[in-house]
């Protein structure tokens, strides 16, 4: 069992939550666990996180992830783990992990409208005319490339 306090700082001027265009997100935070909290062992945990996001060409986004994960004398469960796409999480562990993601976002097409089958899809009004190809909003595709580079020893 462990017991802990923390200080978090954040900083966040992303347009989007779900789907940033352009902005920065800052994520700074500590745990210290002590067995004077109620927990079984004393360490610490520090991750940073840094989001950035920019808007570019006709609809384009450039977004780069950087992360990390150290520990400081943390039992074996509680290592950093490895956060990328294609690995199970606790997959790689080690007391610090660093990563880092660029991702180019290429807008194939633009959606004009809800869904046809979306719940706020507008009723056409009774006698209204309905146009022959109402709008379809069309989710934007990504594509993106990861990779993982990691110490010979140190990760179990």
């Amino acid at each position: 069992m462990s017991g802990g306090a923390g200080l978090v700082a954040q900083y966040d001027s992303r347009d989007n939550e779900n789907m940033p265009t352009q902005g920065w997100l800052l994520n700074l935070n500590n745990m210290a666990y002590r067995e004077s909290l109620g927990g079984d062992d004393d360490f610490d945990v520090y991750r940073a996180e840094i989001r950035y996001y920019m808007a570019h060409g006709k609809g384009n986004v450039l977004a780069v992830r950087q992360l990390n994960h150290f520990t400081d004398n943390a039992p074996t469960q509680v290592n950093a783990p490895v956060f990328l796409r294609g690995y199970k999480v606790g997959q790689y562990n080690g007391k610090y992990m660093s990563h880092i993601e660029v991702e180019e976002r290429w807008r194939f097409a633009r959606g004009n409208g809800p869904p046809r089958s979306s719940p706020e899809s507008p009723a056409p009004m009774e006698g209204a005319r309905v146009a022959a190809n109402p709008p379809i909003s069309i989710p934007p595709a990504e594509v993106g490339s990861s990779t993982l580079s990691k110490p010979r020893k140190g990760l179990s």
